[in-house]
């Protein structure tokens, strides 16, 4: 499994579902919005609407941008919304968050 995997410039990269993924994308520690310093507050507000929704959730960050997804299927289809969504908007996307774990290489 390369980075691509985990979403290192995604562009249809596939993703497993379950608790591998989460370990093989490395997480490093609880995502928490209102303590990312990453994330400008207006994209928090945002995030925190979507993130509101059930699981599955994941979240993306594009060169300008942060993509997320709430109420998918399943770990695996929040992972590809979250990154196509990123895609579609033209910009090289990273895998930021799994629900509420966050995802190293930022």
């Amino acid at each position: 499994m390369d980075n691509r995997d985990c979403g290192d410039n995604a562009v249809g990269a596939r993703h497993e579902t379950g608790l591998k993924t989460l370990h093989r994308c490395g997480i490093t520690r609880i995502c928490l919005l209102l303590s990312e310093a990453e994330i400008a507050d207006a994209h928090k507000e945002r995030i925190a609407r979507i993130y509101q929704g059930p699981e599955w959730r994941a979240l993306a960050r594009g060169e300008t941008g942060w993509h997320a997804i709430a109420g998918a299927p399943s770990e695996a289809a929040a992972i590809e919304v979250a990154l196509a969504s990123c895609t579609q908007a033209g910009e090289r996307c990273r895998l930021y968050a799994i629900g509420n774990f966050r995802i190293a290489g930022e």
